[in-house]
């Protein structure tokens, strides 16, 4: 049996000229000291993802409005103390 032809991609749209330039300039920084901006970290990303998920959103405004009702029972209790205290 024979084997199939092995894959390969040519890209359509590519500017040889662009890149070849690209890399010029990169090695050009390089060789005179300058510092490439840095890889961003895991921390600047956390989140941002995760604000375009509906689901993820509705979760998290849930749990606001928990910590919303559990504040104001606090504040009723606290009155209702304050006000036996008196």
């Amino acid at each position: 049996m024979r084997k199939p032809r092995p894959f390969n991609h040519r890209p359509i749209y590519i500017d040889a000229q662009r890149d070849r330039l690209a890399e010029i300039e990169q090695r050009a920084r390089r060789e005179l000291g300058f510092v490439e901006p840095e890889a961003p970290q895991a921390a600047s990303l956390l989140g941002v993802f995760s604000r375009g998920q509906k689901h993820v959103n509705r979760r998290r405004e849930r749990g606001q409005r928990l910590s919303l009702k559990t504040s104001l029972l606090l504040i009723f209790i606290l009155l209702l103390i304050w006000k036996l205290l008196l």
